[in-house]
């Protein structure tokens, strides 16, 4: 039996979620739907005379709901940017070559030298996929210079 908390997870839409119940009750796998309280096979290994209609009405529902939350999403972000707003990241995020070249000297010090990622983050103090963005941009593999 495979435990679903709801319909909605089987798929984005009706008929991915038709399709995906469909393929497990050809292997015989029962599925039960918690929120729903309901699942594929009854106790005797029958199944349920009104799973594909509720699938067909709850997947519709689910389908609505999502179709609802994308459109208030979407009007609010228009109204935010008619106000004035802007969305994305800021003018200037990103750090030019030679400011990273300054701020992470460190880092890229350690790198040059062979030391390990983990090693390098725990002492500059830095997260290991920073080291890594850096050791990508600012160090070749096969000479390890810049």
């Amino acid at each position: 039996m495979l435990l679903i908390s709801e319909f909605s997870r089987l798929g984005r839409n009706v008929d991915e979620v038709l399709k995906n119940v469909m393929l497990c009750k050809e292997r015989g796998l029962n599925v039960y739907f918690q929120k729903e309280s309901l699942s594929i096979f009854d106790g005797q290994g029958k199944e349920h005379p009104f799973l594909t209609i509720f699938i067909a009405i709850l997947g519709t529902v689910a389908q609505m709901e999502r179709d609802n939350i994308k459109f208030r999403l979407d009007s609010g972000r228009e109204m935010y940017k008619r106000s004035g707003g802007k969305l994305g990241r800021k003018t200037g995020y990103r750090k030019s070559k030679e400011q990273k070249l300054e701020q992470y000297a460190g880092v890229i010090k350690l790198l040059k030298k062979g030391y390990p990622v983990r090693n390098i983050a725990k002492i500059e103090g830095v997260g290991i996929s920073t080291v890594m963005r850096l050791k990508r941009e600012f160090i070749k593999a096969e000479d390890k210079t810049y």
